[in-house]
Protein backbone atom coordinates (compact mmCIF):
# COMPACT_ATOMS: atom_id res chain seq x y z
CA UNK A 1 0.00 0.00 0.00
CA UNK A 2 1.11 3.62 -0.47
CA UNK A 3 1.71 6.10 -3.23
CA UNK A 4 4.35 4.88 -5.70
CA UNK A 5 6.79 7.60 -6.79
CA UNK A 6 7.28 7.39 -10.55
CA UNK A 7 9.35 10.53 -11.02
CA UNK A 8 10.82 13.43 -9.08
CA UNK A 9 11.00 16.98 -10.38
CA UNK A 10 14.54 18.36 -10.52
CA UNK A 11 15.34 20.65 -7.57
CA UNK A 12 11.95 19.91 -5.95
CA UNK A 13 11.60 19.65 -2.17
CA UNK A 14 11.16 15.88 -2.52
CA UNK A 15 14.37 15.56 -4.53
CA UNK A 16 16.28 17.79 -2.14
CA UNK A 17 15.10 15.65 0.79
CA UNK A 18 16.31 12.43 -0.86
CA UNK A 19 13.07 10.86 -2.08
CA UNK A 20 13.67 8.82 -5.25
CA UNK A 21 11.63 7.30 -8.08
CA UNK A 22 10.57 3.81 -6.99
CA UNK A 23 9.96 4.85 -3.39
CA UNK A 24 6.51 4.19 -1.93
CA UNK A 25 5.15 6.97 0.29
CA UNK A 26 3.34 5.39 3.23
CA UNK A 27 2.81 8.38 5.58
CA UNK A 28 2.94 12.17 5.80
CA UNK A 29 3.51 13.12 9.43
CA UNK A 30 1.19 10.66 11.20
CA UNK A 31 -1.30 10.45 8.30
CA UNK A 32 -1.29 7.02 6.65
CA UNK A 33 -1.05 7.03 2.85
CA UNK A 34 -2.58 4.00 1.16
CA UNK A 35 -2.89 5.30 -2.42
CA UNK A 36 -2.19 8.40 -4.49
CA UNK A 37 -5.55 10.03 -3.75
CA UNK A 38 -4.88 9.91 0.00
CA UNK A 39 -1.49 11.55 -0.64
CA UNK A 40 -3.16 14.40 -2.52
CA UNK A 41 -5.87 14.80 0.14
CA UNK A 42 -3.29 14.85 2.94
CA UNK A 43 -1.07 17.40 1.20
CA UNK A 44 -4.05 19.75 0.81
CA UNK A 45 -3.96 20.19 4.62
CA UNK A 46 -0.56 21.91 4.44
CA UNK A 47 0.75 25.11 2.94
CA UNK A 48 3.95 26.04 1.13
CA UNK A 49 6.91 26.20 3.54
CA UNK A 50 5.38 23.71 6.03
CA UNK A 51 7.81 21.00 7.10
CA UNK A 52 6.46 17.45 7.10
CA UNK A 53 7.92 14.04 7.86
CA UNK A 54 7.53 11.77 4.84
CA UNK A 55 7.79 8.04 5.52
CA UNK A 56 8.62 5.84 2.57
CA UNK A 57 9.47 2.25 1.77
CA UNK A 58 12.53 1.84 -0.48
CA UNK A 59 13.54 -1.31 -2.29
CA UNK A 60 16.91 -2.52 -1.03
CA UNK A 61 17.95 -5.79 -2.59
CA UNK A 62 14.85 -7.96 -2.42
CA UNK A 63 13.19 -6.21 0.53
CA UNK A 64 11.58 -2.85 1.15
CA UNK A 65 13.04 -0.88 4.06
CA UNK A 66 11.31 2.04 5.82
CA UNK A 67 12.93 5.48 5.71
CA UNK A 68 11.82 8.94 6.82
CA UNK A 69 12.66 12.36 5.43
CA UNK A 70 11.88 15.91 6.49
CA UNK A 71 10.47 17.80 3.53
CA UNK A 72 9.82 21.54 3.38
CA UNK A 73 6.83 21.79 1.09
CA UNK A 74 7.07 24.06 -1.90
CA UNK A 75 5.57 24.42 -5.32
CA UNK A 76 6.43 20.81 -6.14
CA UNK A 77 6.33 17.73 -3.98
Amino acid sequence: YGAFVTEIEMESPAMNAGIQPGDVITAIDKNSIDKFSSLATTLEKYKVSDTVEVTIMRLSGEDYVPMSFEVVLGQFF
